[in-house]
């Protein structure tokens, strides 16, 4: 019986030896990811990004230029208001040397033009927009446009729009990105007929946009 016990002693000591064994060897063979050097190898982006958006603002009514729509305090509505959805897809270029520019083509709903007689859709509307963009460590991104051009259908009549500041993550092959609007900044539409503004309206938005890599550097 003491024979027996020790030769399972003997057993399981081996068994604990092949473990410990096979622990060790798997773990020396198991990646360690280190994206300590994010904002350092991999601080610059190029290439061209497809992309597609949702957003969904509240806004005020077009006013004077010196009226204010929102309490730049509280984000409090000073006039009524009303809420618009809009959808589009683009392409977002990006340069290394820190600067980003989109074109985007979008349709708008706006949710309360709901009566008979409402045309509750604008199709084609379109964004250009140029700005700059900074890469983090974990991959972190954030986009930043000071201003944005809308089209407009009347000649003479210029329509901009903005800031708007974007954050987000890049992954890590590049080949993919998200970006949301989330800090609820107030921006400012802006409709100007001969470089003077001679209206302007007010607006909170969310939005978010997923990018898909389309053409990189090394494509032919």
């Amino acid at each position: 019986m003491r024979r027996t016990m020790r030769g399972y002693q003997y057993v399981a000591a081996a068994a604990i030896a092949i473990t410990g064994l096979t622990v060790n060897r798997s773990q020396a063979f198991v990646p360690v990811e280190d994206d300590s050097n994010w904002g350092q190898s991999s601080s610059r982006l190029q290439g061209d990004y497809g992309l597609t958006t949702n957003e969904s603002c509240v806004r005020t009514p077009f006013q004077a230029p010196s009226v204010a729509g929102f309490d730049p305090a509280t984000d409090q509505l000073l006039v009524a208001g009303d809420v618009a959805d809009a959808v589009g897809s683009g392409v977002m270029h990006f340069l290394p040397d820190g600067t980003v520019s989109v074109n985007v083509v979008g349709t708008e709903l706006e949710i309360n033009q709901v009566s008979a007689g409402d045309i509750p859709v604008s199709v084609g509307v379109t964004y250009a927009c140029e700005g700059t963009y900074a890469l983090q460590s974990g991959g972190q991104i954030t986009v930043s446009f000071p201003s944005c051009k809308v089209s407009s259908k009347q000649p003479g009549v210029t329509v901009t729009v903005g800031p708007l500041d974007l954050g987000g993550f890049v992954a890590r092959d590049r080949g993919t990105m998200n970006l949301s609007e989330v800090n609820g900044a107030l921006e400012t539409v802006a409709v100007a007929v001969g470089g003077s503004v001679v209206q302007q309206r007010q607006r909170i938005c969310v939005a978010s946009f997923g990018l898909s890599e389309i053409r990189s550097p090394h494509s032919k």
